[in-house]
């Protein structure tokens, strides 16, 4: 009875041997350069120009700022040398990681910020956010699942974090909202990505890029309501700009 109560461990652990013996025998899987997960950030998204974000390196400061073409990129705010990363996502990110960032202005003067990061060899290119937002000054209070409407009429899975930055008090709150789009589609669900470029791994021997894409916009407070319709309207109008066709 004892040796067919621990079956099933013992089905387990056998399968894990196997795995480890093929990954040991199997050359190193191939990077698909050819493949790009979404399409870069547009210039116009939404009938809303954007610019390119640069982001202060001193740690005390953590800012972000608009720098256009021939403009100086010192920090604004404190004076202190930038970079197109911020401190943290230079810390924890690969090199081949790819980066596309910009900061789209609305007619009534609030401003979305859209990112896209790109993996390349090493998978921790794209990663839970959740990660790196704390390092970027920010505090989480709230995460949810939602579903939007896309053009087409088909839904858009999205995952939506409430954020704090208690180093800015004048500014109670963003919200930042995110998805993971590459080979298989597009999710929310970073241990389900996971599992799918394992499969790529072990099945193809090849490692396809995917992207994290992500928006942040300020709001004048927590109220735990829908999306502001104009943000909405700009995260589906950016991801319909981000789409691939097949």
């Amino acid at each position: 009875m004892e040796i067919r109560a621990q079956t099933p461990n013992l089905i387990v652990a056998g399968l894990l041997a196997v795995t480890l013996v093929i990954l040991r025998i199997m050359p190193p899987p191939q990077l698909d350069p050819d493949f790009n997960p979404v399409a870069p950030l547009p210039a116009m998204a939404g009938g809303l120009e954007g610019e390119p974000l640069r982001y202060c390196t001193i740690e005390t400061c953590l800012r972000s700022f608009e720098s256009a073409p021939n403009e100086p990129t010192d920090c604004p705010y404190c004076g202190g040398p930038s970079d197109d990363w911020s401190p943290a996502e230079r810390r924890q990110l690969p090199p081949d990681t790819g980066l596309s960032r910009r900061i789209y202005h609305h007619p009534d003067g609030r401003r979305f910020v859209a990112a896209v990061v790109t993996s390349g060899r090493q998978r921790t290119s794209v990663h839970r956010p959740q990660m790196c937002l704390p390092g970027q000054g920010f505090v989480i209070e709230r995460e949810t699942t939602e579903i939007l409407s896309r053009a087409d009429g088909q839904p858009l899975e999205i995952r939506r974090l409430l954020l704090r930055r208690p180093s800015q008090p004048e500014q109670p709150y963003y919200e930042f909202v995110y998805w993971f789009s590459g080979w298989r589609g597009e999710t929310t669900s970073y241990l389900r990505l996971a599992a799918w470029n394992m499969a790529d791994s072990l099945w193809h021997n090849r490692v396809r890029p995917w992207a994290y894409v992500s928006m942040l916009t300020a709001r004048p407070d927590g109220d735990p309501r829908p999306l502001d319709p104009a943000f909405q309207a700009f995260v589906v109008s950016l991801h319909q700009s981000l789409t691939i066709p097949d």
